[in-house]
């Protein structure tokens, strides 16, 4: 990759982030919103379980999504295999 695509891949990750960020407040001020106007059905002692439920499984899914749109890591085998060429001083590591 060249310094050109290492910055466009860069900005998509973080345009990704940020998206993810913008779905997590909308979400999170809908259920909000949702939760306010249930008030009355839902005013036993476990709405604050719910939010804390409710945001645990949207950063969950957040991270599923950062996770499938970003480049995976380097296999660690082939890791290092790239250093050990590299300490013998040969190949294109």
């Amino acid at each position: 990759m060249d310094q050109s695509s290492d910055r466009s891949a860069a900005g998509r990750r973080e345009e990704a982030v940020y998206a993810v960020a913008g779905l997590a407040d909308v979400l999170l001020g809908q259920v909000g919103e949702a939760l306010q106007r249930t008030g009355s059905v839902l005013r036993r002692g476990d709405r604050s379980g719910l939010l804390r439920d409710g945001y645990a499984e949207l950063a969950a899914r957040g991270r599923l999504a950062l996770r499938r749109h970003t480049e995976p890591p380097e296999p660690y085998i082939e890791s290092l295999a790239r250093r050990a060429i590299a300490r013998r001083g040969g190949g294109d590591a």
